[in-house]
């Protein structure tokens, strides 16, 4: 029995000695956390607002050598754009005064008298189905 008790007795002291340990360990780190939080609440606001600032200058960057980017691009297109279009049109002018001075060429060197010829014998005959029509409305009429 006194076994027991002393194996009690040692039992009860050391959780009482645990228990205050632990007691007094968390006011001590209640203390520290309370300290800590305090400190870094109060640089929060102040981080905050230089990682803000910083974002904003690197957002600046950024959005000036993209602008810069695309304005250089847009100069780059304008140009050669111009320069395509003006040499399409330099293209199509010197193939179009080609096929004239073409077809100038083979006009003069086509012979007309057939097309003379034939256009003379249409012209007369269309002619003479006029007078013939004016004629027989005119004798029918007397």
């Amino acid at each position: 029995m006194r076994k027991s008790l002393v194996i009690m007795f040692v039992a009860a002291f050391l959780l009482i000695c645990t228990l205050s340990v632990h007691v007094s360990a968390d006011k001590h780190l209640a203390i520290w956390n309370k300290e800590t939080f305090q400190n870094h609440a109060e640089k929060i606001p102040l981080l905050l607002q230089e990682r803000l600032a910083e974002w904003k200058k690197t957002w600046e960057k950024q959005t000036d050598k993209a602008d810069k980017q695309m304005n250089s691009n847009l100069d780059y297109f304008h140009v050669t754009t111009s320069r395509d279009a003006k040499q399409n049109i330099n293209n199509y002018e010197k193939d179009y005064e080609t096929r004239l001075q073409e077809t100038k060429t083979t006009l003069l060197d086509m012979d007309f008298t057939d097309f003379e010829r034939i256009k003379k014998e249409e012209i007369n005959e269309e002619i003479s189905e006029d007078v013939e029509g004016f004629l027989e409305e005119l004798l029918a009429e007397k």
